[in-house]
């Protein structure tokens, strides 16, 4: 569900901005959705981390959280 979640929206390693959400479009005909974001270059985490929709209220909009999973090397 990403209701309030628009292009433009923060994304947030930690509480940090490190990018911002880019689009929001349709996956396919069942209403699945895909957000693209971008993140800023010079921070790596495991493509396996997870990503939720947080925030909202009176004020501000909603945020996207990236939950980083890193590799055991």
């Amino acid at each position: 569900n990403v209701e309030g979640l628009i292009a433009s929206s923060p994304v947030t390693i930690n509480g940090m901005m490190v990018g911002q959400v880019v689009s929001i479009d349709f996956a396919d005909t069942k209403g699945n959705l895909v957000v693209e974001f971008n993140v800023d270059s010079d921070f790596n985490f495991s493509k396996n981390s997870e990503a939720k929709v947080y925030g909202g209220g009176l004020i501000g909009g909603k945020s996207l959280a990236i939950f980083p999973k890193y590799e055991q090397g």
